[in-house]
């Protein structure tokens, strides 16, 4: 399939997407759960939990708020949830795609690589969030394997130079994202900016600055 419709490509020509239908078929005919597990998956989007909206919106409304990998699987969706209490500015930071792409009504996109500190240091410099979820990561396990030094600089020494770069631009609360269990919020950084800037260890989702006392938001 990678093959048949290769990634980063806007829209597919009725070969690409009949090919595509035909392997489908295929991968079905050989997996007589196939269906099963599809309704499943289908299934999975149906499902929501309660969070505290006002608490949230006391937080992200009127903040500034910047988002790395924002243009990503997760961090497009967390750019649409985070419009939602209306922040004063939305910015996501992404080494993709950032033109002719489904964008988030009122929101900013910027290309910067978490991997170059200068460029990161310069977007955190203009934008000076007050709150940043970091996502930009290097996420496939398979591809950790053959490209190590890309994943090591990405994952580890560029979640460090997010962290930097939020304490030098003044950013109250930094919240990195991670498959490190459920319920948690810990990231290879190893490290969440708390209020007023200080590295603190980070916590189980709730807990820190965000939990607490507001921090306060720059002008």
């Amino acid at each position: 399939m990678r093959e048949a419709a290769p990634a980063g490509q806007m829209q597919l020509a009725p070969g690409v997407l009949g090919e595509l239908r035909s392997l489908t078929q295929a991968l079905i005919a050989a997996r007589p759960d196939a269906g099963e597990e599809y309704a499943r998956f289908l299934a999975l989007r149906q499902r929501g939990i309660g969070v505290p909206e006002q608490e949230l919106g006391d937080w992200l409304g009127g903040a500034t708020v910047l988002v790395t990998g924002g243009t990503g699987c997760i961090g497009s969706t967390l750019m649409a949830q985070v419009a939602r209490w209306r922040p004063r500015r939305l910015v996501s930071v992404s080494r993709g795609l950032t033109q002719d792409w489904p964008r988030v009504d009122g929101a900013e996109y910027v290309q910067a690589d978490i991997r170059d500190a200068g460029r990161l240091a310069a977007v955190f410099g203009e934008v000076r969030p007050d709150v940043v979820f970091h996502l930009a990561a290097q996420r496939d396990p398979g591809l950790a394997e053959h490209e190590v030094h890309r994943t090591v600089t990405t994952n580890v020494l560029g979640t460090r130079q997010v962290v930097a770069a939020a304490e030098e631009s003044g950013a109250a609360d930094v919240r990195s994202e991670a498959s490190a269990g459920p319920g948690t919020t810990e990231s290879a950084g190893a490290a969440v900016v708390g209020s007023g800037g200080a590295a603190t260890t980070p916590g189980r989702a709730g807990e820190g600055s965000a939990s607490g006392a507001r921090p306060s938001r720059s002008s």
